[in-house]
């Protein structure tokens, strides 16, 4: 019979307190601030070597943002075995539904998930001038439905949790 709870190789269902939404939100925001002081960092050298037209500075500040972004999720979730400065900082940790070591491929596809489901809609959403109303209607729509995933689920597991299996305790 399959259990909603954690069960480790050795069969015994695991009862982890699950982290709290607040606590994410809190090493969300943490991790947030980290990565985007090291984009506008990058972003400031960038624009002093004037190695790009100011019209090309969006794109490549796009570029940035993911390409320092997803790194620094996956790899100190790699590294430092489920935390990010940010989930340190509020004593959480990501964790495998079974109780086993995480994956780099479970890793991978939660944290790439998270770019689908809030960090690009979320830009859709700051570049209204550049967007239409069509978009920017199925953006706040779409987060939403991502906001409401967690709220829904026993264990307070957002899209990315649900499809990579792993659990935030």
């Amino acid at each position: 019979p399959s259990s909603d709870r954690p069960v480790p190789p050795e069969g015994v269902p695991l009862t982890l307190p699950v982290a709290g939404i607040g606590v994410r939100i809190a090493a969300q925001f943490i991790d947030i601030v980290l990565t985007f002081i090291a984009a506008i960092s990058l972003l400031i050298l960038l624009s002093t070597l004037a190695l790009s037209s100011p019209q090309s500075m969006t794109a490549i500040a796009v570029l940035v943002f993911f390409s320092i972004g997803v790194p620094y999720y996956i790899l100190a979730e790699l590294a430092w075995n489920g935390q990010t400065l940010g989930k340190r900082f509020m004593k959480i940790k990501v964790v495998a539904h079974d109780g086993g070591s995480l994956s780099a491929h479970s890793l991978v596809l939660r944290n790439l998930m998270k770019e689908a489901e809030i960090f690009l809609p979320g830009m859709l959403l700051l570049t209204l001038d550049m967007t239409s109303l069509l978009t920017s209607v199925t953006a706040l729509v779409w987060i939403a439905i991502v906001f409401l995933v967690p709220l829904r689920d026993r264990y307070r597991r957002r899209l990315g949790d649900l499809m990579a299996g792993t659990h935030v305790i």
